[in-house]
């Protein structure tokens, strides 16, 4: 009897003990999958409003965060951070903290994410729809030579391209450019491209109006997208940049000018009066053939990883399909 009675007490007593576990482990479950849920939709939430967090300003390595604490609970740190210009990785870690046991959980989520540019044509370290005038001493370089001052440091692979693409290239007189470089013939379809590349390039640049009253371009911290607007612009130096500057309308540079990274230009170029320093790419493209005017004191030195962070600032990250620098148009 009394064996009986102590029996039917374990079976119980592992009765409850089972039916607490499974409760328990119920909970547990419902809690995890409701951090996972608003993990997945946090990290869903950061990849559209990515430009918020302004990575594309800072250089490869350089991590942004921001924390999200949601009326559930549940507590989001979000890590954004590129390995590459134009790769970027987002960490979202996400956490129910509780002084109960059962309501704790966690779930972590992680996406590389490729920053699609628009397909600007870029053969070359300058590509021009019309002519390519130089004189004196203007060089112009597409060999791919890493520079410690630019953020993807000197250990990255080179890749050269074409020092100029063009309608046409000639000195302004009879042997008054000694160091004319090797050019090829610009396809007739880059005015068309750069047309396509367009609106996007515009949709993510900073637009700033401006007449023919020559001033220096505005300061801004970092890599950004510049859109300059009207008829005849007129950049006065010493001036610097650093991203993709974009000019809808006549440009005429005067004084020092850098730029480092992609300098786009819907009309005609004249850098005559400029010592122009563009390390990165230019390109000069309008349907009606704009051509570009070099002085004698212009360098224009290709450098990939320059174009790559220029063209970060006007991208859009995707999941897929995950594409690298080497695809043709980027």
């Amino acid at each position: 009897m009394i064996i009986a009675i102590g029996t039917s007490g374990t079976l119980a007593m592992a009765f409850i003990t089972a039916a607490w576990r499974g409760h328990r482990a119920g909970r547990q479950g419902r809690q995890a999958e409701s951090v996972a849920l608003a993990a997945d939709e946090v990290l869903a939430d950061a990849q559209r409003a990515w430009r918020a967090d302004s990575l594309w300003t800072l250089p490869p390595g350089t991590a942004v965060t921001r924390t999200i604490d949601l009326p559930n609970g549940v507590h989001h740190d979000i890590v954004w951070r590129r390995s590459h210009p134009l790769v970027a990785w987002l960490d979202v870690r996400s956490a129910r903290i509780s002084r109960i046991a059962e309501e704790r959980a966690g779930r972590r989520r992680t996406r590389a994410l490729w920053l699609a540019p628009p397909s600007l044509p870029l053969p070359a370290a300058l590509t021009a729809s019309g002519a390519v005038i130089g004189e004196g001493a203007t060089t112009v370089s597409g060999i791919d030579i890493p520079h410690a001052a630019m953020p993807c440091g000197m250990q990255r692979d080179a890749v050269d391209v074409a020092a100029i693409v063009a309608g046409q290239v000639a000195p302004a007189a009879p042997a008054a450019w000694p160091a004319m470089p090797v050019w090829a013939v610009v396809p007739p379809t880059v005015s068309l491209q750069v047309s396509s590349a367009l609106p996007t390039v515009v949709q993510h640049s900073v637009a700033l109006p401006r007449d023919s009253l020559p001033a220096p371009l505005p300061a801004s911290p970092g890599w950004q997208a510049l859109l300059l607007d009207g008829p005849v612009i007129v950049v006065q130096g010493p001036t610097v940049w650093r991203g993709l500057l974009t000019v809808r309308g006549a440009l005429r540079l005067q004084g020092p000018v850098q730029i480092d990274g992609v300098l786009l230009v819907r009309g005609p170029l004249d850098a005559q009066r400029a010592r122009l320093r563009v390390r990165g790419a230019v390109l000069v493209a309008d349907s009606l053939g704009a051509d570009v005017r070099l002085g004698g004191d212009t360098d224009v030195q290709y450098d990939r990883c320059a174009v790559q962070m220029a063209l970060a600032t006007v991208a859009t990250p995707r999941s897929t399909p995950f594409v690298l620098w080497q695809a043709t148009g980027h």
